[in-house]
């Protein structure tokens, strides 16, 4: 089955790296609905796109197991960027595509990340100091049929995202 592209497909890779003093991986994949997709990076994290409902939550595990992107504002109100829904993509009543009345991230997705939490900051501090950058962009997607007053979900993924981090944290 092709994948439909319902959005912009890249127009070249997303540029990962060449950052003085700071490390990267690239990722790039497509995922079916109600499947993980996941790959081993750096110093021995798991970038994973982990099932939902909607679609896939974004997720930077270390080797304990934390994930490390859980720190990614907003917190409440308003879709999180990590959140891969396909709700994200069709209007209110679930008829059409989102033409601003869904007020929800769409193919580019920021997210940050840092390392475990033995710091001893508050999360508002530990956001603030997050050295761990990462951004996702979907590539091409298929979502469920347009059904009134259901909420879509993705049936079919595609993307590539980078993920920086300070060289001193290795990898």
């Amino acid at each position: 089955m092709a994948l439909s592209l319902v959005c912009p497909p890249a127009r070249a890779a997303l540029d990962c790296g060449g950052d003085p003093g700071r490390s990267a991986a690239a990722v790039s994949g497509e995922v079916e609905a109600g499947l993980r997709f996941e790959k081993r990076i750096g110093p021995g994290w798991d970038f994973q796109l982990d099932p939902d409902p909607h679609g896939w939550i974004i997720r930077l595990r270390a080797a304990d197991g934390e994930d490390m992107a859980r720190i990614t504002p907003p917190f409440h109100f308003v879709p999180n960027p990590r959140d891969l829904h396909g709700w994200h993509f069709r209007n209110r009543d679930n008829t059409g595509p989102n033409m601003g009345d869904v007020n929800a991230p769409q193919e580019h997705r920021d997210f940050i990340f840092d390392r475990a939490d033995d710091s001893g900051l508050s999360l508002a501090d530990r956001v603030a100091a997050a050295e761990g950058r990462g951004r996702l962009v979907i590539t091409g997607f298929e979502l469920s049929p347009p059904e009134a007053g259901a909420q879509a979900h993705f049936t079919r993924l595609k993307f590539q995202a980078c993920l920086s981090w300070p060289g001193a944290w290795g990898g």
